[in-house]
């Protein structure tokens, strides 16, 4: 499940629950309509904190989505997880694709997830990265 929040940088996405492939589908297509809406440049936050199971076709769809975005003017991403080990496997993951330069991967040991999130939204201030704990 998933609640989606347009805002005047771009668009959060809230993720709740097990979310499958048709939740992160239903999602990808709601989130484009958003994306092709926007004027410019824009942002996404995705807030995994809520999520108990993200299944590999729907981190597929995932993974479309930010390509999408990407080429539509997104300029920057957040994904916040729960744990520190699952915002390292996404951020190693990114390294691999290149969206390293754009996304950053956040968890509440970092500190406050809300304010780390949006310094990096709004203003490039880089979060740093998760460490193993």
């Amino acid at each position: 499940m998933y609640v989606i929040k347009k805002e005047d940088w771009g668009f959060r996405t809230r993720f709740s629950g097990r979310v499958n492939n048709d939740d992160m589908k239903d999602w990808l297509e709601e989130a484009t309509k958003l994306a092709e809406g926007s004027k410019g440049k824009f942002a996404i936050l995705l807030d995994f904190r809520g999520c108990t199971y993200l299944g590999d076709k729907a981190k597929y769809s995932l993974d479309m989505g930010r390509r999408i975005f990407f080429r539509r003017g997104m300029r920057r991403s957040v994904l916040i997880f729960r744990e520190s080990k699952m915002a390292r496997g996404f951020r190693d993951a990114a390294i691999q694709m290149g969206y390293d330069e754009f996304e950053r991967y956040i968890c509440p040991a970092m500190g406050s997830c809300e304010r780390l999130s949006l310094d990096w939204l709004l203003f490039a201030k880089d979060p740093g990265t998760p460490t193993l704990r």
